[in-house]
């Protein structure tokens, strides 16, 4: 049986308690949870907003199993490889918006070094910002991506049941070794 911590997630300027299975590291005191997900997914939205290097480096970031799933309801796009993600991706700079900004803007949770489940917001001055929920996972090495899934952004206890789902796959996998 799982323990739970509570967890503070405030939605349209009022705060509401969920209960987050005890592996999940939430923060103590305010302070958000990092790992080496964390900081190689604030590199990768670097990379992102950088049309050149979206270009030249898209290879190095993914392994050769990604998968990228986008579970938003109202703006999202169909599953696919890297290849596909990159054609999505650059299809934002042929629309000539070249003045896009990637923006971590939170951490929900994490686990181990290898999975993170992010807030995060892309913006450009012509247009809303689309704001949304993602898990990465990476490699043991932390270099190349194996899978992001995205959420809508108040989509928390669906992304919440989604990271535990692939850590118990993790686990099991490393378990198998």
């Amino acid at each position: 049986r799982c323990r739970s911590a509570t967890v503070s997630v405030t939605s349209r300027g009022r705060s509401q308690y969920r209960a987050v299975p005890s592996w999940v590291s939430v923060g103590d005191m305010g302070a958000e949870p990092a790992n080496g997900a964390v900081n190689a997914v604030a590199e990768f939205m670097v990379m992102l907003g950088d049309h050149e290097r979206s270009l030249n480096e898209w290879d190095r970031w993914f392994a050769d199993e990604f998968v990228r799933e986008d579970r938003r309801q109202l703006i999202a796009t169909p599953t696919g490889d890297a290849a596909t993600f990159q054609q999505q991706h650059l299809a934002w700079f042929e629309m000539g918006l070249e003045d896009l900004n990637f923006e971590m803007t939170g951490v929900v949770a994490v686990f181990g070094d290898r999975l993170a489940l992010t807030r995060s917001r892309i913006g450009y001055s012509s247009g809303f910002p689309v704001e949304m929920l993602s898990i990465s996972q990476w490699t043991e090495e932390i270099d190349r991506l194996q899978r992001i899934v995205q959420f809508d952004a108040d989509d928390v206890d669906v992304a919440l049941q989604e990271l535990d789902r692939l850590r118990l796959t993790l686990e099991a996998d490393e378990g198998a070794r």
